[in-house]
């Protein structure tokens, strides 16, 4: 079978969880057979692999903020796409530098898309409302909207915005009816391109019923995941300090606020530590916030090759999201190495955890703090939570399950569009 996946970012040039899991997908593919080539757009990253197209364009990020779409993009990912000929093309995330044209010069080919985040429907991506929680009402794009436009605009035209501001409120409504109308048409559009629509988790499967998609186009099936080690169960404190980790991007969706407020209801009489690692726009805001904090270590962002020095030293993981997250990599590498995981109730998370970890209320530094309490004074039940995580991963999210189920996809998409 013949393959492509179009994507804007591929790794090693960008490691996050759409990019590593699209990575896993195709190197399975072409270990199974499959003639497989990537589509990506990153302006001067050059690729080792002759199997990744890169169309090397620059946009403009603010047109991508605002889901436009790229002529230049459109032509040559369409050259791109003829040239190879797939049989079945794979769309993974648009946003940022390919645009929605991506799914319309897909059109001529048997397509899957996954969505990876909210991008086909938030303007945020995150799904979250401006005030900084999760959005579960799509009535309220109107609000996004109309701080939205305005600070895209600033932004694209900085020397214009004072007028930009003044102007915002006489343009209110029509930013407020901007999303309705976008919304409709990339819907209607979104259908008639693309064959078969993948959600990670039921959450997404969920909210892309609420934006209007087609039930019958909807599959959930979670990302194919790569083993990156061996099994092993999560050691007892050394020295009577019980070490929780965490690991992602440093912005206030990923809630590392909260575990931070958390970890200082913990108290000084408490024997536990927290490593942070990542970066983001607001490490030096969290890093002020740490300051009265002892046991906190922020260690900065990590290659691939290096997570298994941040994996040894915790026993215990962290997901303290306040968005409603798909499908984080991050659950899946700690249930696969045997960490205990403690995640918030929200987005895919459920799904991954299920009864294999602590799930407590999303945004709630309280419920929180007593989760990580009962992992530092029950130590053992540490241990139990990363048997049961390994567990869980091996039989619910095993890679070759979850290969075999996308290759049925494949098929499955492929006969449909024959018919």
């Amino acid at each position: 079978m013949r393959i492509v996946h179009v994507t804007n970012f591929y790794v090693p040039a960008s490691l996050g969880g759409a990019e590593v899991s699209c990575h896993e997908l195709a190197v399975r593919q072409r270990a199974a057979g499959h003639d497989v080539r990537v589509i990506t757009n990153m302006p001067g990253v050059r690729f080792a692999d002759r199997n990744v197209v890169n169309l090397d364009l620059t946009v403009n990020p603010v047109e991508m903020g605002l889901l436009l779409s790229d002529k230049r993009v459109s032509r040559l990912l369409k050259s791109a796409l003829s040239a190879h000929a797939p049989d079945v093309v794979h769309v993974h995330n648009t946003h940022e530098t390919l645009g929605f044209a991506a799914y319309a010069a897909c059109a001529p080919y048997a397509s899957l898309a996954t969505m990876h985040d909210y991008n086909l429907f938030c303007l945020r991506t995150d799904n979250m409302r401006v005030e900084g929680r999760a959005c579960d009402d799509r009535r309220w794009c109107w609000k996004c909207a109309v701080h939205f436009y305005p600070a895209k605009a600033a932004e694209r035209f900085p020397g214009r915005a004072k007028a930009i501001a003044a102007g915002k409120i006489a343009a209110s409504p029509a930013l407020a009816a901007a999303p309705l109308i976008r919304n409709t048409g990339r819907r209607r559009r979104f259908e008639q391109y693309v064959d078969i629509v993948i959600c990670p988790s039921s959450a997404m499967r969920r909210t892309m019923e609420v934006w209007g998609v087609l039930p019958a186009k909807l599959r959930v099936l979670p990302n194919v995941v790569g083993v990156t080690a061996q099994p092993s169960t999560a050691e007892k404190p050394r020295g009577g300090v019980f070490t929780f980790g965490y690991i992602g991007k440093l912005t206030r969706a990923k809630g590392v606020h909260v575990l931070l407020e958390a970890f200082a209801r913990l108290g000084a009489a408490k024997s536990a530590k927290l490593i942070v690692a990542g970066d983001g726009p607001d490490q030096e805001q969290l890093r002020r916030q740490a300051l009265p904090l002892e046991n906190v270590t922020f260690i900065g962002r990590l290659e691939r090759a290096e997570l298994e020095r941040f994996y040894d030293a915790v026993q215990a993981v962290v997901v303290p999201s306040i968005w409603p997250e798909n499908l984080p990599n991050v659950v899946f590498e700690a249930m696969e190495r045997g960490k205990a995981v403690i995640a918030a109730n929200i987005g895919g998370l459920p799904d991954q955890v299920a009864d294999a970890g602590i799930l407590v209320r999303a945004n709630d530094a309280r419920a929180l703090s007593d989760a990580l309490a009962q992992l530092v004074e029950n130590p053992d039940l540490a241990q139990e939570f990363g048997r049961l995580g390994q567990r869980r991963f091996q039989t619910e999210f095993a890679p070759d399950e979850v290969f075999a189920r996308h290759e049925r996809l494949y098929r499955e998409v492929l006969e449909c569009r024959n018919r």
